[in-house]
C-alpha cells in the first residue's frame, strides 16, 4: 500500500509526463514562427490581393481561398459535402454550405508530428481573433468580406449554434485535443 505522500509522488509525475508529451505533440501551436504555412516558389504563380493597405499572396492556380489578414493567414478553400472532411483537409480548409446559406469552414488546430499534413495547424490561433476582425473568401473569383462577430467554445453535440446565416469556422479546441471546438462566427459585410 501506497503512503500518501508516495501517492502525490507518482500522481504529480505521471501528470508532469502527461504535460511534457502534450507539450512535445502540440509545441509548434504556441507560436507564430514556428508554424510553417505552404508557399510557392516561382513568383509567377503568385497573385497578390490589396486589403487595406496590406498585400495579401495566394496562388494562381488555386481559385477559391480563405484569407484571414490579421493571422497572416490564407489557404486554399475546398467547398465539401462529404460527411468525412479529412481527406480534403490535407489540400486546405473545408467548406460546407448548409440550407440556411450558412458557409462552415472546417481547418486543424494542430496536427501528429509524424502527419504529412501541410494545413494541420491552420487555425491554432483562431481564437487571436476579436470582433470587427476582417475575414475574405475569395470563391469563384469574388471576394466575400466578413466581420468577426463572435467567437464561442462550444461542445461538438450542439448544434443550435449553427442556425444563424453568414460565416463559422471551427475547430477543435483546446489545441490537441478533439474535446470542444472554437466557432467564430461571422457577418458579411461586402461583397465584390
Amino acid at each position: 500500500m501506497l503512503s500518501p505522500r508516495q501517492f502525490n509522488f507518482y500522481l504529480f509525475l505521471s501528470w508532469l509526463i502527461w504535460l511534457i508529451c502534450f507539450l512535445w505533440l502540440n509545441h509548434s501551436i504556441f507560436s507564430f514562427k514556428n508554424i510553417s504555412w505552404p508557399h510557392f516558389s516561382l513568383s509567377n504563380q503568385i497573385e497578390t490581393i490589396k486589403f487595406e493597405n496590406k498585400e495579401i499572396q495566394k496562388s494562381i492556380f488555386q481559385n477559391d481561398y480563405l484569407i484571414i489578414p490579421k493571422l497572416n493567414l490564407n489557404a486554399p478553400l475546398i467547398f465539401s459535402q462529404n460527411e468525412n472532411p479529412e481527406k480534403n483537409l490535407k489540400k486546405g480548409v473545408v467548406a460546407k454550405l448548409n440550407k440556411n446559406n450558412q458557409v462552415i469552414v472546417f481547418g486543424h488546430s494542430s496536427s501528429y508530428p509524424w502527419q504529412e499534413n501541410p494545413y494541420g495547424k491552420i487555425f491554432a490561433h483562431l481564437d487571436k481573433l476579436q470582433p470587427g476582425d476582417k475575414i475574405i473568401i475569395v470563391y469563384q473569383n469574388k471576394k466575400y468580406i466578413y466581420q468577426v462577430k463572435e467567437s464561442k467554445i462550444i461542445n461538438p453535440q450542439k448544434k443550435n449554434y449553427f442556425a444563424d446565416q453568414g460565416l463559422l469556422l471551427v475547430t477543435c479546441w483546446p489545441p490537441g485535443t478533439t474535446w470542444q471546438r472554437l466557432v467564430v462566427k461571422c457577418s458579411l459585410i461586402k461583397q465584390s
